[in-house]
């Protein structure tokens, strides 16, 4: 197995290290067809997503330097099977999960390891579609503890850390017609293992789901929208302001020739358009600290929205189109979002202007037998069950929840605290 080398220690043994080759971070989006099938918000439907959730293939190696080089390439046939997302310290192959805190299982300061790291090999096919081969294809990996590598057909893709936020690669180059093979390594534990040691039980593997994506070569990267309400009219009939920013994908970061633009409008979840279509140039963007490259930033006003709070969770639909300089429409995304304000007062909580009483819980990532491979319906019965007892919040411990969770949080009602790993 071909490693990838940064400095004097491994990446996985340097804290220093926290990705190779991985994408810009970016909100959980998904590119439709037409806004016909945006509407439906089910990345099923669409058909620039694939999941690679299922069967894969595994063999779990005593250290990462056990793994032999025909493991990412050769025959895997004999290999056992597990569940996808999954933890393998869950499927008898010899390591079993631990409860611990700042008490790392071995001896040693940070950032020291133990004299071997258990590793697993992830293994699976696809074969992509005929109208992705003209595009990006990117592999996304909602969660990996501690610490993964991918590759695929036996080349190097990249390498990623943090076990609580999805790392994104493009593949395109390493394709070939036909089937093809992706491998991701897992290592049990690594140097951020020191800075995620959070009081919970610690597992190891692909936690989260694992799918292909399709980009257009200029593609939409990420979208944020920004929806509150001029404090003015809270005791009237509110008007909701809205800011989306658009960020533009080039090739090689190129700044893009003139004639794109983003185009956005806001509806109902029937789908009834409020107001007129927005529309704003990609400009060309270089500052620190922000995403540096094409971004178009849309702004307007909508008068008497319905507000979102915990007891309405009113919602709506913003459409946000790419368009290239012949008018041709490349990606469609839809968000949905509420109009809501958040404020403190003295030692007082305000949602929307008006005194809010928390009645919060704390929640982990964790179920009886999948451990830490909780599903989007396990998570709606925790939510479910917390709003059957008015519980009005849920605090993300200790580490970044699947985007669902929020979106689910959105949708039922729930004041969400979202924590750092």
């Amino acid at each position: 197995m071909t490693l990838p080398v940064v400095g004097d220690l491994a990446p996985w043994a340097d804290p220093q290290v926290v990705s190779i080759h991985r994408l810009p971070m970016r909100s959980n989006i998904t590119s439709y067809a037409d806004i016909a099938s945006a509407r439906l918000a089910s990345r099923e439907k669409s058909p620039w997503h694939v999941s690679l959730n299922g069967k894969w293939s595994i063999a779990r190696y005593e250290d990462v330097a056990d793994v032999p080089a025909d493991a990412i390439t050769g025959n895997c046939a004999q290999w056992k099977s597990i569940d996808i997302p999954g933890n393998w310290t869950l499927a008898g192959l010899g390591d079993l999960p631990h409860y611990t805190n700042v008490q790392m299982p071995w001896q040693g300061r940070p950032p020291s390891l133990p004299a071997t790291v258990a590793t697993a090999v992830h293994r699976r096919t696809f074969t992509l579609k005929g109208a992705w081969k003209s595009r990006r294809t990117i592999l996304h990996i909602g969660g990996a503890e501690s610490v993964h590598m991918v590759y695929v057909n036996g080349e190097f893709v990249g390498y990623g850390t943090d076990s609580r936020l999805p790392s994104e690669y493009d593949i395109t180059a390493f394709l070939a017609a036909g089937e093809n093979d992706v491998a991701i390594v897992v290592c049990r534990y690594s140097a951020q293992s020191h800075l995620e040691d959070q009081d919970q039980w610690w597992m190891a593997g692909l936690h989260r789901e694992v799918f292909l994506r399709s980009q257009a070569i200029v593609g939409i990267h990420d979208v944020r929208v920004d929806a509150g309400v001029e404090e003015k009219s809270l005791r009237t009939k509110p008007v909701g302001t809205v800011k989306v920013t658009v960020d533009v994908q080039v090739p090689m970061s190129e700044r893009l020739k003139t004639g794109w633009k983003a185009v956005a409008h806001i509806e109902t979840l029937a789908g009834k358009r409020i107001g007129a279509e927005h529309s704003a140039d990609v400009a060309w963007f270089d500052l620190p600290y922000v995403f540096p490259g094409n971004t178009a930033v849309l702004e307007w006003k909508v008068p008497g929205v319905s507000l979102w709070s915990a007891e309405q969770p009113n919602r709506y639909r913003i459409i946000v189109q790419l368009v290239d300089p012949d008018g041709v429409v490349t990606e469609i995304v839809p968000v949905l979002t509420g109009f809501r304000t958040v404020a403190t007062k003295g030692n007082q909580f305000l949602v929307n202007g008006k005194k809010v009483m928390i009645r919060g819980v704390n929640r982990h990532d964790h179920h009886p037998v999948k451990g830490k491979a909780v599903s989007v319906d396990d998570m709606r019965a925790d939510l479910v069950l917390m709003k059957q007892h008015n519980v009005n919040a849920v605090r993300c411990s200790h580490y970044p929840n699947d985007s669902r969770l929020l979106d689910l949080c959105d949708e039922l009602g729930l004041y969400a605290v979202d924590e750092a790993n």
